[in-house]
């Protein structure tokens, strides 16, 4: 598993797991001038769309770490 790296190194492009200290940890997003993470039980990890569900800004990101593959199909 990745190590946390500083916010000023995250990528933009892409969701990330994302941590601040007063929403805690999760997956967030870039959406142009702020981070965001989807809310009221929407789960943001199979996040398809985030316009189509409510989110809420990330008041500070301060560390963040690349989300971990899917898990792969074992083969019996």
């Amino acid at each position: 598993m990745s190590e946390w790296s500083k916010a000023d190194t995250a990528p933009k492009d892409k969701p990330i797991l994302g941590y601040g200290p007063y929403e805690d940890m999760g997956v967030v997003q870039w959406s142009g001038n702020c981070w965001i993470y989807q809310a009221d039980g929407y789960d943001a990890i199979s996040y398809m769309d985030w316009s189509s569900t409510d989110y809420r800004e990330l008041s500070v990101l301060t560390h963040w770490m690349p989300l971990p593959d899917k898990p792969k199909d074992e083969e019996q």
